[in-house]
């Protein structure tokens, strides 16, 4: 097992060098819970969206490569499948095999989800051009972020019952029922109810992945301090989530190219609220200064 050597890069906001080069450190050093606004926070993530767009598109770029090549392998099957070329049990053989085809993307997407915050975190930390390299060196920590995926899956099912309300009433006007109305209104509260109850999990717990990425965190480790850090900032997190939900899904109607320029501003959000809400410096904050300096942890492979 070899040790690491850093020198100082002489940046405040940049964890020192590597001597050897290699492609990410972890940081240490204490935390302070903090409060966000959210004026602040749009005006820094804008600020670090449009300062390095071109990074943060390449960033998206590669990111979005495992489901491109789910999507083309599965409308590949799919026009196998309506040609009639293929027998009942090549069909199911597929069907399977396309499922877990799904799975790799997901756990590739995971991977590179965690590089991709590295790497916007070095930027937000004042490097302009961390090597892209490092969205590729998050390996080691893809079965905890997997583990915690599955956890916040498991936390999050009892609030999906909003896919049962929606089908509720055409179930119940399909028996021959002339007034839907307490099953609309039934479907309607359960809707409300499943989908605040998603938004609070995911912005009690959603941010252990950044505290896996940053930090290097065990599994349990990082949810509780995702629960503690987003403690008093929900409000503002939902908010967030509105603001720039819409701005991806008007991504998403402008189709690729939409997507390509708005993805980047939803990980900048996602970066700058880690940072605020955990006390760290960084580019854009206030009063940042050399003696506010994250310090970098000599990690062993």
């Amino acid at each position: 097992m070899s040790r690491r050597e850093y020198i100082e890069t002489g940046n405040p906001f940049q964890p020192p060098a590597e001597i050897d080069d290699e492609p990410f450190v972890f940081v240490k050093g204490p935390l302070v819970a903090s409060k966000l606004s959210f004026d602040k926070l749009f005006n820094d993530t804008w600020n670090l969206y449009k300062n390095h767009l071109g990074m943060l598109i390449g960033i998206v770029v590669i990111m979005s490569v495992p489901n491109f090549l789910q999507n083309v392998l599965g409308q590949i099957l799919q026009l196998l499948a309506s040609s009639g070329a293929v027998s009942q049990e090549v069909f199911i053989g597929m069907l399977l095999f396309l499922y877990f085809i799904s799975f790799i993307a997901w756990v590739a997407s995971i991977w590179l989800y965690l590089g991709a915050l590295r790497m916007i975190l070095s930027i937000a930390r004042g490097n302009p051009s961390p090597p892209f390299s490092m969205i590729f060196s998050e390996g080691r920590l893809v079965l905890k972020a997997v583990l915690v995926g599955i956890i916040l899956f498991i936390v999050a099912l009892p609030f999906v019952g909003v896919a049962i309300g929606i089908l509720f009433p055409l179930w119940y006007y399909n028996q021959g029922a002339a007034d839907v109305t307490i099953p609309i209104v039934i479907t309607l509260v359960v809707s409300l109810v499943s989908v605040l109850g998603l938004c609070y999990v995911n912005a009690r717990l959603f941010w252990s992945y950044l505290f896996l990425a940053d930090r290097n965190e065990g599994i349990f480790e990082s949810l509780g301090s995702s629960w503690r850090f987003s403690r008093g900032n929900v409000s503002v997190i939902v908010l967030s989530y509105i603001v720039f939900g819409l701005i991806g899904a008007l991504g998403m109607l402008l189709c690729c190219v939409g997507m390509i320029l708005t993805m980047p501003i939803v990980h900048c959000f996602t970066v700058i609220a880690y940072l605020i809400m955990t006390g760290q410096p960084y580019l854009y904050s206030e009063g940042s200064r050399p003696d506010n300096r994250l310090e970098s942890r000599r990690d062993e492979w």
